[in-house]
């Protein structure tokens, strides 16, 4: 057996993420892993084919590749790093990356461009402000506060959280100036379209359906009422409210089956118009790190729908995820967004079809394909499902139920709510119009969330769900997968 270029080039890039994930899970200096590597070369050497070992020395050096590149991601410690400067009370200035989170409790701001007696130091600072602080992105500071570095609790490693984005020390009790401001227009402007959509949303809508419109449309999840939380997470829809990969690879994936199989557009306008709605939704949600991160993951659905070619779609895939991690290598360990987004795009792609030879005997109408939204929600839940109770503890069994009343509702509501806010800049008076739609739908969400909360054992708690279960879980999802796969390859 010869391998092929593009197969080699696959595999290749399957090692490298296979090292970033040795490199998060497997903390140990980069020199301890290279006498282990060099004896499975020179042992298997002796017992592979001539053909093989040149590609194998290939694979085996993509592999130290990704252990090394993760273990360079990680700064050390030095008077140039913001992490070398913990547990102490410091005066450093500091420009507001990030749009402020505001909190029941505090705001926080994300700040970037350190300067500690006008020397550049590296990092970024989480500074926990007075609750409705008047700073904003872009704004330079200068901050006295006490430092600290992140610590875990309850088995949750906040530090390696924080990092991947960059952030390597909390700010606490901080005495804040403003000193100046910047002028990157175009993200300002964004992050006030968003703010003041906010503003019409809360004006023309009640709780409950205006804090689940802020979440759906503009990513405002971090103020959300905790029963509220609750009672979507107890009806397995958790992922409605967030800005993940899981959320917009279901929705792009109905949104296809809206488009050519309700509607009977093209492939090629289908996926112009997901493209486009992509575009909008991260803008519109102030272009997040995460929801860039889920729109490329969202965009690679999209590109390997569009090939319809089994193993051009799976490569599709893992250059996406290799670039990204190529970008940030933290993402694979301590990124929970990134691994659903991934995992859910996977799901799709390799269990929708089974789900849909499973439920062959549910109507797939043509204004209504019950079996293509419930096979493609079941696809993307089952491949996240071993995450979701080793790192929630939840299981919700009404979940695929739940989905399919309120996942083909979602895209219906989003474009909806969508107009509604635009008809709303272009003159208040039209919210007045466009806002009962958008109300009508909502309240149905909001109808079917607390009938299915309410549902008796219907909804689990699981309790330190032990990592080698989901290992065992995945390891019997592959092996059906492979079992399958002239099924999945000919879907």
């Amino acid at each position: 057996m010869k391998f092929s270029l593009s197969r080699s080039i696959f595999i290749s890039l399957l090692f490298f993420v296979l090292g970033i994930g040795i490199g998060t899970f497997l903390p140990v200096p980069f020199f301890v892993y290279m006498p282990f590597c060099f004896l499975i070369v020179i042992f298997l050497f002796f017992y592979l084919k001539k053909d093989f070992k040149n590609i194998f020395l290939i694979y085996t050096l993509f592999l130290l590749f990704g252990i090394f590149w993760y273990q360079i991601s990680i700064p050390s410690v030095n008077p140039n790093h913001i992490s070398f400067y913990k547990n102490k009370e410091i005066t450093f200035q500091g420009r507001v990356v990030k749009e402020k989170e505001q909190r029941l409790k505090n705001d926080k701001l994300t700040l970037g461009n350190i300067k500690i007696s006008d020397k550049n130091i590296k990092g970024r600072v989480l500074v926990n402000a007075s609750n409705y602080s008047k700073y904003r992105y872009g704004d330079f500071l200068n901050v006295t506060c006490y430092l600290k570095i992140p610590e875990k609790f309850n088995n949750f490693d906040y530090k390696m959280y924080l990092a991947r984005y960059g952030i390597y020390s909390l700010c606490y009790y901080p005495k804040i100036k403003k000193v100046g401001e910047s002028s990157s227009f175009f993200y300002k402007n964004i992050l006030k379209i968003r703010q003041n959509s906010k503003k019409i949303i809360n004006k023309f809508l009640p709780e409950p359906q205006s804090s689940i419109l802020n979440a759906l449309i503009l990513g405002y999840k971090k103020s959300f009422p905790d029963d509220l939380r609750e009672n979507f997470a107890k009806a397995g829809l958790s992922h409605v409210l967030a800005i993940s990969g899981l959320h917009i690879a279901v929705l792009i994936s109905i949104l296809m089956v809206l488009f050519s199989r309700v509607l009977g557009f093209n492939t090629n306008l289908s996926f112009i118009l997901n493209l486009i709605f992509i575009i909008i939704f991260v803008i519109l949600v102030g272009m997040p790190a995460s929801a860039v991160r889920a729109a490329i993951m969202g965009f690679a659905l999209l590109l390997s729908q569009k090939l319809n070619r089994n193993h051009e779609s799976l490569r599709v895939l893992l250059l996406t995820a290799c670039l990204m991690l190529f970008i940030n290598p933290k993402l694979l360990g301590w990124d929970i967004g990134f691994q659903f987004s991934f995992l859910a795009v996977l799901g799709i792609y390799f269990l929708t079809p089974l789900f849909q030879r499973i439920l062959k005997k549910i109507p797939d109408l043509s204004f209504f394909p019950i079996r293509s939204f419930l096979s493609i929600s079941l696809g993307a839940q089952l491949m996240v499902l071993p995450l979701v109770l080793f790192y929630f503890g939840h299981l919700s069994l009404i979940a695929p139920l739940s989905n399919i009343l309120v996942l083909f509702m979602v895209p219906i509501l989003m474009i909806f709510g969508f107009l509604f806010l635009m008809f709303s800049f272009i003159f208040i008076g039209l919210g007045n119009i466009f806002v009962w739609p958008v109300f009508i739908l909502l309240t149905y969400v909001v109808l079917v969330v607390n009938i299915a909360c309410k549902m008796p054992y219907f909804s689990f708690t699981i309790s330190n769900f032990p990592l080698f279960l989901a290992i065992i879980f995945y390891l019997i999802l592959i092996f059906i997968i492979i079992k399958n796969f002239k099924l999945i390859r000919k879907k």
